[in-house]
């Protein structure tokens, strides 16, 4: 043996022995942290964890609600639920359970409830995921005698619109302008930052607002100096084109008109920037014209204690066409509807409506009903609109959970039973 040791080239054995070395050692670092990761003491960790989380998401929630007045769910979701860490929290679980399931095959029929839990716990997970990163939730408003097919989200963005050789075109030039149109998203956070609303013990650091310089690219800057959510949401911001800076009050509004009226403009060198605050919009892909809006009152309090909308679900050809027809959404009581051209199944809910209708003599009443004189009053109804395609999958995980569980217990009362009628007695005999 030494003398085949003696023939080898130089260095290939120990380069043999260290490269052995190697994978022995990165063969047990991945065995003991797929340990750790399949561990209950990992599993266990998290539970409390997420407790922790969740106990703390509902203290904001309250707070806000009560001491701040303002809305506590939006609040809860700024700091936690729709925060990096709080997503990294359900990966590590995912984790926790898949590696539980591997560490156990070859799998055994035995195992069948312990598998189909775990198995209902990562399908949840998933549509959970697929919810929160696909998923929908807008808000539709609709006029008596009118069809709308805009849905506006929560979120909000700046605009930018960049017309280039704007000055040139001004000055005579013959060069056609070339615009650029930038998206950049804004996230103000649940509440106003500045005065006595910047509450020192809400926990800013939870969550990400877009504070400071939110754009840099070619020669244009922006930064957001200051934010307001009441009446409507508002933000200060710096604009700077070229080396021109200029400071503006910029709100968002839903109405295109009122939009128009809060663009700002700023001339640069050889171009000019339109900048505007607006609400990200969901294009349904069909039209919702509302008949009638009906609501009840309370005959003691005198507060509205039912209402709902009548609605038309209408394609956006000209004229339209009606794809579905007298369609009652209630409180407790949703439609659903698909659009024709992506295929996204939408789930329509009444969520709210203006307290105060538009009478004759209102100059937005005269405006609304036109030629129609047969409304004496017009409502404006507010629909949410839900689209979640993790909805089949959270369902399915859930059934396979409970399932599981149930078929756990009955594995082991049939075990336990077996164990008895097995047992021997003194004399050989078997106990009944």
């Amino acid at each position: 043996m030494d003398d085949k040791c003696e023939n080898l080239p130089p260095g290939e054995f120990p380069s043999r022995r260290q490269s052995s070395r190697s994978f022995a050692f990165l063969h047990s670092l991945f065995r003991l942290c797929f340990r750790v990761l399949a561990s209950l003491q990992l599993a266990v960790v998290l539970i409390a964890v997420y407790a922790m989380v969740l106990a703390e998401a509902t203290l904001i929630e309250k707070a806000n609600a009560t001491i701040e007045k303002t809305d506590g769910a939006a609040a809860a979701h700024f700091t936690v639920y729709d925060t990096g860490w709080f997503a990294a929290i359900h990966v590590l679980l995912a984790v926790n359970v898949l590696c539980a399931m591997l560490r156990r095959l070859p799998w055994r029929r035995r195992q069948i409830g312990f598998l189909m839990t775990h198995g209902g716990i990562l399908v949840l997970l998933i549509g959970c995921a697929v919810t929160r990163w696909a998923g929908i939730e807008a808000q539709l408003s609709v006029y008596e005698g009118h069809d709308s097919h805009l849905a506006y989200e929560g979120s909000l963005h700046f605009e930018l619109d960049v017309h280039r050789n704007s000055v040139a075109k001004d000055l005579g030039g013959v060069s056609p302008p070339e615009n650029e149109i930038v998206a950049v998203p804004f996230v103000p956070g649940p509440f106003s930052w500045n005065g006595d609303r910047m509450s020192s013990w809400f926990p800013w650091c939870l969550g990400h607002r877009s504070e400071g310089i939110v754009y840099r690219s070619d020669g244009i800057t922006l930064e957001v100096l200051d934010c307001a959510k009441e009446p409507n949401p508002a933000a200060r911001v710096r604009l700077t084109v070229d080396g021109k800076a200029e400071e503006f009050d910029l709100t968002a509004s839903l109405a295109e008109a009122a939009l128009r009226s809060q663009r700002r403009i700023l001339l640069g060198k050889e171009r000019r920037v339109m900048i505007s605050l607006r609400q990200d919009i969901v294009d349904l892909g069909f039209q919702v014209y509302l008949h009638k809006f009906r609501r009840k009152l309370d005959p003691g309090s005198g507060m509205p204690s039912h209402y709902s909308s009548l609605v038309d679900f209408l394609d956006r050809s000209d004229p339209p066409k009606k794809l579905q027809e007298n369609v009652l959404i209630e409180l407790n009581s949703p439609a659903d509807f698909t659009d024709p051209r992506t295929g996204r199944t939408y789930r329509l809910f009444q969520a709210d409506f203006d307290k105060h209708p538009w009478l004759p003599g209102d100059a937005e009443f005269d405006e609304l009903v036109g030629n129609d004189r047969s409304r004496d009053e017009v409502y404006l109804s507010y629909l949410s609109v839900n689209y979640d395609p993790g909805r089949w999958l959270k369902c399915a995980g859930s059934l396979l959970i409970v399932v599981g569980i149930g078929v756990v217990y009955y594995l082991r009362g049939r075990r336990g039973r077996k164990g008895e009628g097995g047992r021997g007695t003194g004399d050989g005999r078997r106990e009944k």
